[in-house]
């Protein structure tokens, strides 16, 4: 039976779970109610079930993910736990930091949990990811941690594809 390995373009399903079982993403169905589907298996709105596709070795998903898959079979199943470091790191308070509602750019009207570009005031100049930790009447407190900084994470893995390259 052909095996993955380093090169091979694979799709697999996959649930990522925190340590207290909560899922924070899913191959397998579709956890943003923001999409506005009724059934994500029959509707076209991309957030249904589809398996994450990429080629071993090329960096686009976690290196321990792709080392869980060198091996693996179609059909294989396999459970992978990632440290915060292997994942987002670890949360750094010095990206944690408030702003005067008076300081933000006129029209801009955040909401909690929203996630927002700074800086990158020209076309060329890449912004910095953050999102809205807390509002309050005066003050926006934003956070440039990633939300799973500091979270170890869960990957419940099986290989539905393998195509060699």
């Amino acid at each position: 039976m052909t095996q993955a390995k380093m090169g091979d373009r694979v799709k697999l399903h996959f649930v990522g779970k925190l340590d207290d079982g909560t899922v924070f993403e899913s191959s397998e169905e579709c956890l943003d109610d923001a999409c506005g589907c009724d059934d994500h298996a029959e509707s076209d709105c991309g957030c249904g079930p589809q398996p994450l596709e990429f080629t071993i070795g090329d960096g686009d998903v976690f290196a321990a993910i792709e080392q869980a898959v060198i091996g693996m079979a179609p059909g294989e199943k396999r459970t992978v736990r990632l440290s915060a470091e292997e994942a987002f790191g670890e949360r750094d308070e010095d990206l944690i930091f408030d702003m005067s509602r008076e300081e933000l750019p006129e029209g801009l009207d955040p909401e909690e949990g929203e996630v927002l570009e700074l800086g990158g005031e020209s076309e060329e100049e890449e912004g910095f990811p953050v999102w809205v930790a807390q509002i309050t009447d005066d003050t926006i407190i934003f956070d440039g941690n990633h939300p799973l900084a500091g979270h170890a994470l869960n990957f419940d893995l099986e290989l539905m594809e393998i195509t060699e390259q």
